[in-house]
């Protein structure tokens, strides 16, 4: 504090008791230059933001028809930073603009390649769909990683094993070349997981099980692949990460599976694990609303609303598929 005193930057306020300094200093006022500066940072801020909120309304309401995740996005994200990339990609999506890579995107737009180099992530955890990612360019043909007694019928006729092989396979595709898949096992229960480590541990241990690894929010084509799978069995188990990301890919799947499906929601923060980073204040909010359905997505919010911290931990996933596999023994 002296020496931003001695430099100019802050002038220091005593009580005199006597003709003597009281310590500890009254109070320490900052230069009015330095005042001023700031206030005019701050202005200029909110005068960005406001003008960032305008511009995302805007376009928000053009494409809403034609992207409305996009559009919602655009509605429902609050930190400017954020909401700075979505109205980048909406703009692109508006103008019909689609970018070579998500480096060529993020070049076009900060004149940096690493300037933002999760933006794809970015973006679809605040609800871009898969489908317009790829689209914007900014992401390709999803993977799909498949294990257990499965056939796969490939769209030229080809029919490949994939239980020859421990898995999950890792399969690319293409909504335009979608495989057939059937399920040659005992059928009682199909295992779709995010945890990759997970995933493996199953097809390790249990080759009679049908295993799906869906990573990250799942577009139409994964979706569909799992839909085919769940047709062939008796009940899906569906194990997700702990947060607002695993929250969002278990309602996905639950809400696009038939009606009359047998599904369980595997909560990971069951078993034990270590804390993982809090919630911050934009995923509590989505938890809360995530939290508000009357069904085992809803319970599942909940609870991770209750721990307040996200857990995606790989031997924590693994420990709470045990639990699910052995009230499933082998036939």
């Amino acid at each position: 504090m002296l020496e931003l005193a001695e430099a100019g930057c802050v002038t220091i306020g005593y009580t005199l008791n006597g003709n003597a300094l009281a310590q500890p200093p009254r109070r320490v006022y900052p230069h009015p230059d330095l005042t001023a500066a700031e206030q005019e940072r701050r202005s200029r801020r909110r005068d960005d933001t406001s003008t960032l909120r305008t511009r995302a309304e805007q376009i928000a309401s053009e494409i809403t028809d034609d992207w409305p995740d996009a559009s919602r996005a655009l509605r429902e994200t609050d930190h400017p930073d954020r909401l700075l990339w979505a109205v980048r990609a909406a703009t692109d999506l508006a103008e019909g603009r689609s970018h070579d890579s998500l480096r060529a995107f993020v070049q076009s737009h900060a004149k940096d390649t690493k300037a933002r180099d999760d933006v794809n992530h970015l973006l679809a955890a605040m609800g871009f769909d898969h489908e317009t990612l790829i689209a914007l360019g900014v992401a390709r043909n999803p993977y799909i990683g498949l294990g257990g007694p499965i056939l796969l019928h490939t769209t030229d006729g080809s029919i490949l094993d994939l239980s020859a092989m421990p898995g999950p396979h890792d399969i690319r595709l293409s909504p335009h070349m979608l495989p057939r898949l059937t399920v040659t096992g005992p059928g009682d229960v199909l295992l779709v997981v995010e945890n990759r480590q997970a995933a493996e541990t199953v097809c390790d241990t249990r080759a009679d099980l049908p295993v799906i690894w869906c990573h990250g929010q799942p577009p139409d084509a994964v979706v569909s692949m799992i839909v085919q799978a769940t047709q062939q069995t008796s009940a899906v188990v569906i194990c997700a990460d702990a947060d607002l990301g695993g929250v969002r890919i278990t309602a996905r799947i639950h809400d696009n599976l038939p009606p009359d499906t047998t599904i369980h929601v595997v909560d990971v923060g069951t078993v034990p694990h270590d804390e993982g980073r809090p919630f911050n204040t934009h995923s509590r909010s989505r938890l809360q609303q995530l939290a508000q359905r009357p069904d085992e997505v809803g319970a599942f919010a909940q609870r991770c609303l209750h721990r307040g911290y996200a857990i995606e931990q790989e031997a924590t996933a693994r420990a709470a598929l045990q639990a699910v596999l052995n009230s499933h023994p082998p036939a």
